[in-house]
């Protein structure tokens, strides 16, 4: 793998936002049976999935099973509405006055589940103003779009009219985005120079490929695949939608940058915006790292276990020179290039660590370099809930070309025993667990997958010193960029504070530049894979310390995977529920 720090592939998966966690209702309340909160789900599960087609799309095949029917076929607005709000706050008394004397263990984890996400959404709805950008480098508007388009599979005639309106929708939906962008831009809230030049740089890319564009090239392949009459004139449409609606959407974006260009107005980091500009980095570092601890709590712990990683890589480096300069001269190799020979041999070795997987499809290809960023290594489409043999997994050509050992390690990260692995085993082995599929704590899904990175590198390296420095440096780089993402954005830190910064910590100051150019255009981007990561393996820890000769790994992985997403706090609590009952 690319290694020397800095030097980070950031593997996305589409998942929802997160939530953080609140203290558990007191044990009385309303009574409620299991059988009643379960069809209590149910419903919320019906009315939120009915509010959104491309949600609905991408999470159920079958909707009309639910009763779900005539949804309206649209992208949805950018901002929610004063009627999804009372919906939360009702939603929330209700579920706080219910008793949990009769829930199951896996309904109290929802129920405590969805308090988290309700409170985290609610306090989101007290900041005054919106310091989130609707189009940005890695997650934007302008690469959401994209996904969308190339990853909505129609599967009936009638899918293929609702994408065709999709796209045609788009000329709207980002016609809202540059007003949210304006509006913003006129309160003084707007993005750098550099992170502006990295959107229209992404844009261009996009916009570049025109009659041979990835949405009317697979839009092309996936209506071949229904074998339909009129697949030519179906062709023709989303050939219209594309080059009359969508690309000249694009083109609205560039427009609109030309205007905030040289404006002077940008403040940049999160703190420049004062006391409110914080409180809105700590309300998205709560959701990002799926946890309650404080932003000043993870500056600390962070710098402390920094420091503490490069120690032992120089203590190491000192005793065993040969097997370090080894590894720094990147002269050993994994042995696979094929991503269905990569999934297989993962699967095989994962089983001596981990619960057997469920058997189910997956597909793996490759990303267009015009519809992704230059940042992301590959994503996992999460299975629709009543289908878990639709996998789907995209890599960028960039990452596995040049980076073989490190594509092994995004294929374990997005595959076996990361996302695909973690999703379908959830679903399969909790099937009454509709409402968990909405909610997403980005710090648990991409801790687990990036903590599970670790034992990928333990199957395939040449020998166990070789592991431990991959190991050890992945650690390191996502770590370290998740504390400067907190001086750039909590601490208000210059790009020669920043130099400063990482010369005192015995890094490179030359990158401090590239490094808040980057962190200033997705404010927390790093922080759920860093801080994920980090709490999945303190809580390994915690365990193995606590039950030496009595840990076992498969045993341990179970807890964290029928627990489900959640935040850290949920989490923790289910693991030291483990311990206990097996000290």
């Amino acid at each position: 793998m690319k290694k020397k720090l800095m030097i980070i592939m950031l593997a996305a998966a589409m998942i929802l936002p997160t939530a953080a966690c609140k203290k558990k209702p007191e044990e009385t309340g309303t009574p409620i049976s299991s059988e009643e909160f379960r069809a209590l789900m149910v419903d919320w599960f019906k009315e939120d999935i009915a509010s959104d087609y491309v949600d609905l799309h991408f999470t159920l095949e079958h909707p009309e099973k639910y009763g779900i029917t005539d949804v309206k076929v649209s992208l949805g607005e950018i901002e929610r509405s004063d009627e999804s709000k009372n919906q939360i706050r009702e939603r929330t008394e209700k579920l706080k006055s219910f008793s949990r004397a009769e829930l199951t263990e896996d309904q109290l984890i929802t129920l405590d589940s969805l308090l988290a996400y309700y409170q985290s959404t609610l306090d989101w709805d007290a900041i005054e103003n919106d310091y989130s950008f609707a189009f940005t480098p890695n997650s934007g508007a302008n690469n959401n779009l994209t996904t969308i388009f190339t990853e909505f599979v129609p599967r009936n005639e009638q899918e293929v009219r609702d994408l065709i309106e999709l796209v045609k929708d788009s000329k709207r939906y980002v016609a809202d985005c540059i007003t949210y962008t304006m509006d913003q831009f006129d309160q003084g809230i707007v993005q750098t120079e550099g992170v502006i030049e990295l959107v229209i740089e992404q844009v261009k890319r996009f916009i570049s490929k025109t009659e041979d564009n990835e949405v009317i090239r697979i839009f092309n392949e996936n209506v071949e695949e229904l074998g339909l009459s009129n697949a030519a004139e179906y062709k023709a449409q989303m050939r219209d939608a594309v080059l009359n609606y969508l690309i000249p959407a694009y083109h609205d974006i560039l427009a609109m940058y030309e205007q905030i260009r040289g404006s002077g107005k940008a403040k940049g980091a999160m703190a420049n915006y004062g006391q409110e500009g914080k409180r809105f980095y700590e309300l998205l570092f709560r959701d990002k790292s799926s946890s309650s601890t404080s932003v000043s709590e993870w500056e600390k712990t962070l710098k402390k276990t920094i420091n503490n990683l490069v120690k032992q890589e120089i203590a190491f480096a000192r005793k065993n020179y040969d097997a370090y300069i080894s590894w720094i001269d990147d002269d050993y190799n994994y042995g696979m290039d094929d991503a269905y020979e990569i999934f297989t041999a993962l699967k095989q070795k994962l089983v001596a660590d981990f619960p057997m997987y469920p058997e189910v499809d997956y597909t793996i290809s490759y990303l267009d370099p015009s519809v992704t960023s230059e940042n992301i290594a590959a994503y996992y489409l999460v299975a629709p809930y009543d289908n878990m043999n639709y996998n789907v997994v995209k890599a960028n050509p960039a990452y596995s070309e040049n980076d073989p050992n490190g594509y092994v390690v995004t294929l374990s990260h997005e595959g076996y025993p990361g996302h695909l692995y973690q999703n379908t085993y959830y679903f399969t082995t909790h099937p009454d667990s509709e409402i968990r599929y909405l909610l997403g704590f980005i710090g648990y899904s991409e801790g687990w997958a990036m903590y599970v990175e670790n034992y990928a590198m333990g199957y395939f390296s040449p020998d166990d010193k070789i592991a431990y420095l991959d190991q050890l440096d992945n650690q390191l780089n996502y770590y370290l960029e998740a504390y400067l993402d907190i001086l750039i954005h909590y601490e208000g830190y210059s790009v020669s504070q920043l130099a400063d910064e990482l010369d005192d910590m015995g890094f490179n100051r030359d990158a401090a530049a590239m490094i808040y150019d980057m962190l200033l255009g997705d404010p927390a981007v790093f922080v759920p894979y860093a801080l994920g990561m980090y709490q999945m393996l303190d809580l390994q820890k915690t365990a193995q310390d606590k039950l030496g000769k009595n840990y076992s790994a498969v045993e341990f992985n179970k807890v964290l995977l029928d627990t489900g997403e959640t935040t850290f706090e949920i989490l923790g609590e289910q693991v030291d529920r483990y311990i206990k009952s097996h000290k």
